[in-house]
């Protein structure tokens, strides 16, 4: 079992326009991502490779999803975001802090076995 100690793990990118993100725990099926962002930074808008879920953990954001109206979030919500679904965030009124935790469909684990 790994352990993480989610708000002393946070990275800021200082400089830019953009948030950083830091890789908490890749594997084959899954990634967690920590996204620490300045207010007014952001996430460019990128295509969900898996299904997602969003954890805000600080701060409050806004968070759009193509052909949707943007949605602000803050602590403790939790956002759902479909595979291929475009998706953007920004931190609005100071900084966000929030985890992005991306799993394979059991339809996705089921092909990629049967291709191997």
């Amino acid at each position: 079992m790994d352990h993480y100690r989610l708000l002393e793990e946070i990275e800021f990118g200082e400089g830019t326009e953009h948030g950083h993100a830091v890789a908490l725990h890749p594997s084959g099926s899954s990634r967690t991502l920590l996204f620490a962002l300045h207010e007014g930074q952001t996430i460019k808008r990128h295509a969900a490779h898996f299904a997602m879920r969003i954890i805000v953990l600080r701060g409050l954001g806004e968070f759009a999803v193509e052909g949707q109206v943007a949605e602000q979030a803050g602590e403790t919500s939790l956002l759902v975001v479909e595979l291929g679904e475009k998706i953007q965030a920004k931190a609005i009124g100071g900084d966000l802090v929030f985890l992005a935790v991306l799993q394979r469909t059991h339809d996705e684990q089921e092909t990629t076995n049967e291709d191997v």
